[in-house]
C-alpha cells in the first residue's frame, strides 16, 4: 500500500512541475474499472491545442484469506491523442479525439482451484473518444480502442488444502479486437 501511495505522490508531483509547460492537464479515473474493483489513476496533459499525452495505471491486488481466489493485475498504459477541434481558453480537453496507445503489465487470476498467471502482456492499438464537458473543470470521457493483445501465460491448479499451487501448462494467447474501453471522470486544471 505504501508503494502505491508513493507512486501516486510522485505522479502528482511530476504533474505539478509540468503544469507551467502544458496548456492543460488532468487527473482521471476510469469508472468501468472502478466498478470492476480495479483501482486506477490516470493523468493527461496537452499542448498546442490539438495534442495530449495520457498515462494510466490499474492495480487491483486482492487475495482472499483462504487463498481460494485472487485478482491481481498491474496494467500501465500510455496514449498519444490528437484532438479534432482546437481548444479554446475555457474548453480544454473537450471534444473528439483519435489516439495511438500501448499498454502492458502482468496478471494472476485464480478461482476455484485453478488460475492463470503471466509475467508480461502487451497491447497496442488505435482509439477514438469523446470528452463531454460537465463543468469548467469536470469532464466525462468515453473511449474505445481496437488493437492487438499478446501474452504468454501459465495455467495452474491449487492443492486440495490450498497450501500452494502446481503448474499445469504454459501457453500463448493473442487477440485482435477491442483491447481498451473507458468511461472516465476527469478533473481538468
Amino acid at each position: 500500500m505504501r508503494q502505491r501511495i508513493t507512486i501516486i505522490f510522485i505522479v502528482l508531483s511530476a504533474l505539478i512541475s509540468v503544469k507551467a509547460k502544458a496548456d492543460a492537464w488532468a487527473v482521471k479515473s476510469n469508472l468501468l474499472y472502478d466498478v470492476a474493483g480495479a483501482p486506477n489513476l490516470g493523468i493527461e496533459y496537452g499542448w498546442k491545442g490539438h495534442w495530449s499525452l495520457a498515462a494510466d495505471m490499474t492495480m487491483p491486488w486482492y487475495v482472499d484469506d483462504q487463498n481460494e481466489w485472487c485478482y491481481e493485475m498491474l496494467n500501465v498504459g500510455v496514449e498519444a491523442r490528437y484532438w479534432l477541434k482546437d481548444w479554446q481558453a475555457d474548453n480544454k480537453l473537450h471534444g473528439h479525439f483519435l489516439g495511438l496507445y500501448g499498454n502492458g503489465g502482468c496478471f494472476d487470476f485464480g478461482h476455484d482451484r485453478m488460475g492463470w498467471q503471466s509475467k508480461w502482456f502487451t497491447a497496442v492499438g488505435v482509439s477514438y473518444g469523446y470528452n463531454f464537458r460537465l463543468s469548467q473543470h469536470l469532464r466525462l470521457e468515453c473511449n474505445i480502442g481496437i488493437g492487438y493483445l499478446n501474452t504468454d501465460y501459465t495455467r495452474y491448479n491449487t492443492y486440495d488444502d490450498n497450501s500452494g499451487i502446481y503448474f499445469v501448462e504454459d501457453g500463448n494467447y493473442s487477440w485482435f479486437g477491442p483491447t481498451k474501453a473507458g468511461v472516465s471522470l476527469l478533473w481538468v486544471f
